[in-house]
């Protein structure tokens, strides 16, 4: 992995870069309230308006998206835990197959607007308010894993210690779905912390660790049998495996 500190200049992907060195632990913190007060607009991100409309990547982005819905569609079975589920966009696609879908998240916010989204498409989830580095779950108790976007948010000192926990939950043999932003020519991983704008002009930082397909194998391969990792769209990468039996 690399040994890059959570500072560095910005690729020029979404977001102009922090100025300020912060730790891992502050920016965690400070990312739950970003994302948190951000949960009413979250949705300008999936349908590339408002603050994240960009002509020049908006048509790759919404077919990639689609892509990433189609292979969700597709995913589980058994009890579900969805990691860090947001405004529910994927949420309301794992419940729509009929799973138990457990869906977590650190955000009130974020949890409210899971449950209009849930509402809107008829469909349910378990909504569980709590921290992603702390699951509320019994060892061996759920059957598959997802997390969309989170995964690059999560310091490196963090990443190791969090996939620890995803593995205790997950049963032996359980299946793991990741999707998350990378760059097009990254093979390994870069750095940042990106200043994150609001609606209402707040500036926020916010940790985005971009994985290449070589990056992203090497942290999960530890943990990992059968893993598949794949670029779409060259804007987005996923990653499938079973936990380790």
């Amino acid at each position: 992995m690399s040994e890059q500190p959570l500072t560095g200049k910005s690729t020029g992907f979404d977001y102009p870069a922090w100025d300020e060195e912060l730790d891992g632990e502050t920016l965690k913190q400070s990312m739950q309230v970003y994302y948190d007060e951000r949960a009413s607009e979250y949705v300008d991100w999936f349908l590339r308006t408002g603050l994240y409309d960009r002509p020049e990547t908006n048509e790759g982005f919404l077919a990639g998206i689609r892509q990433l819905e189609q292979e969700l569609g597709a995913f589980g079975e058994g009890r579900i835990l969805e990691i860090a589920c947001g405004i529910g966009w994927w949420t309301s696609l794992l419940a729509q197959s009929g799973h138990d879908v457990v869906a977590l998240d650190y955000g009130p916010r974020m949890l409210t607007e899971c449950q209009k989204r849930l509402t809107l498409n008829n469909v349910q989830a378990r909504l569980i308010r709590a921290s992603a580095y702390s699951l509320p779950f019994a060892t061996n108790s759920i059957d598959c894993c997802f997390f969309g976007f989170f995964f690059s948010h999560v310091p490196h000192e963090d990443v190791v210690p969090f996939l620890s926990e995803v593995e205790r939950v997950v049963r032996p043999g359980g299946h793991v779905c990741i999707f998350d932003s990378t760059l097009p020519p990254l093979d390994f991983v870069e750095t940042e912390v990106q200043r994150r704008p609001l609606r209402d002009g707040s500036i926020h930082p916010a940790l985005k660790v971009y994985y290449g397909e070589k990056g992203l194998a090497q942290v999960l391969e530890p943990f990992a049998e059968n893993l598949t990792i794949r670029k779409i769209e060259g804007l987005f990468i996923t990653a499938r495996f079973q936990t380790k039996a």
